[in-house]
């Protein structure tokens, strides 16, 4: 398989663009999204990046929207609590503890969450991931009506991401692979890290990438290659890019290999 990256490095290398305290590995170029494309309203406490074929989009705490188009999407604001989109691209947010989808310019509330230690990822097809944040924590299949039960955990689940027929999902000691009725697959171990915050599967390569506040890494074959140090967060992926969304400076970034 054609890897997106040719090698891992070991040094990282000083960021050219001026960012102070970004680094980034040799070979990659990063771009901060202009404040034009940005929406207004305040950041939500747990940042979320979608993909679709007319752009990447994201949700403030009280409205979502489409990168580059200054209106919201939804044409009452609403205190949200959650957003995903199903690998269809269908918009999924959460608000007063139910989650619905986007229809027009509405939020249709349709299925309360399982529990409010409840976040919700991207799934296969036009499904969802829901996972819990405290132990023990559930791992659900929601398919837009019901939520199938995949697997318990004993520890909080931090991120989750579809990889396949199975789920990735990182806890504070690893990042797991999941399918119902199998065990817990480790692919890598976590316990000396700090907390991942989102999963992301390469689209191309089928690489994982993951982050936390202030770090990307890329897994491949039981190996951590860190990416950058000094930005991290909510991860969104295409065949060219990395797309990042960092709560701590409030700013998306392009993060691709170096031309």
């Amino acid at each position: 398989m054609r890897r997106w990256l040719a090698c891992c490095w070991l040094l990282i290398a000083a960021a050219a663009w001026g960012e102070e305290g970004l680094r980034l590995a040799p070979g990659f170029a990063i771009q901060k999204l202009p404040a034009a494309m940005m929406p207004a309203g305040a950041w939500p406490t747990q940042p979320a990046l979608c993909v679709r074929k007319d752009g990447l989009w994201f949700a403030t705490r009280e409205n979502l929207y489409r990168l580059g188009a200054r209106a919201g999407v939804l044409e009452v604001p609403l205190p949200l609590e959650g957003f995903a989109c199903s690998a269809q691209g269908t918009p999924v947010l959460v608000a007063a503890g139910k989650l619905g989808p986007v229809a027009g310019r509405l939020f249709v509330p349709r299925v309360p969450l399982p529990s409010p230690a409840t976040r919700i990822a991207s799934g296969t097809g036009d499904s969802l991931i829901l996972f819990e944040t405290a132990a023990p924590a559930r791992l659900f299949r929601f398919d837009g009506r019901q939520a199938q039960l995949v697997a318990t955990l004993t520890e909080p689940i931090l991120a989750a991401a579809p990889a396949g027929d199975f789920v990735l999902v990182a806890t504070a000691t690893g990042i797991f692979r999941v399918r119902p009725g199998e065990p817990l697959g480790l692919l890598f171990p976590l316990a000396d890290m700090k907390p991942v915050v989102s999963l992301a599967v390469h689209p191309r390569t089928a690489e994982i990438l993951f982050a936390t506040e202030d770090e990307i890494f890329l897994l491949d074959d039981g190996r951590a290659t860190q990416l950058a140090e000094g930005l991290g967060g909510a991860l969104a992926a295409t065949e060219t890019t990395v797309f990042v969304a960092d709560g701590r400076r409030q700013g998306i970034y392009a993060l691709r290999p170096a031309r």
